[in-house]
């Protein structure tokens, strides 16, 4: 119970409200609110016995944090390696959000009066939420092939274009 409060007071601290027009950081903040919330359920399970709130505890650490929290970090690292700003970005805003879904339904399983139902929203979400997160790779993988074409065989960088937006960012110094 302590873990949980602590988590909340920190993730209240953080002003997570104040990210929401930046997607990416947004889910991260929702992503951490599934600590709070599995510790509270992990609690509840040892206060009540109710076997359900453990195993909710357990999907809101695995398919909460884990999930939603990983979806959006690597949606932000395709974005910051095209050069892109965290802007909004249907493919990546679409897969953390099916995760999200997926997450929520995982919880809701032990308490649903139709289990398979909700395990099954779960998976679909999750797999669809993976398909997006695919696509996006996909579409970064375009992108930056594209511009790797365009860099001459004989630059510093060689092509990589990690390395050659190390190299502006240095000119810009």
């Amino acid at each position: 119970l302590v873990a949980a409060i602590a988590g909340l007071a920190r993730l209240v601290r953080w002003r997570g409200l104040a990210t929401i027009a930046h997607p990416s950081l947004f889910a991260l903040h929702v992503g951490y609110a599934f600590l709070p919330l599995g510790y509270l359920l992990w609690a509840g399970s040892i206060v009540s016995g109710d076997p359900r709130l453990l195993d909710a505890a357990r999907h809101a650490f695995g398919t909460g944090v884990l999930g939603v929290m990983c979806v959006a970090v690597q949606t932000s690292v395709v974005r910051r390696h095209e050069g892109r700003p965290l802007a909004r970005d249907p493919l990546g805003d679409a897969a953390v959000v099916l995760h999200l879904v997926a997450a929520i339904a995982r919880l809701a399983t032990p308490f649903a009066e139709e289990p398979l139902g909700a395990t099954g929203l779960a998976a679909i979400a999750w797999i669809a939420g993976q398909a997006f997160l695919l696509a996006a790779l996909a579409s970064a993988w375009r992108h930056t092939s594209a511009r790797c074409a365009a860099v001459p065989s004989g630059s510093p960088t060689g092509g990589d274009v990690a390395s050659r937006g190390a190299l502006e960012r240095v000119d810009e110094i």
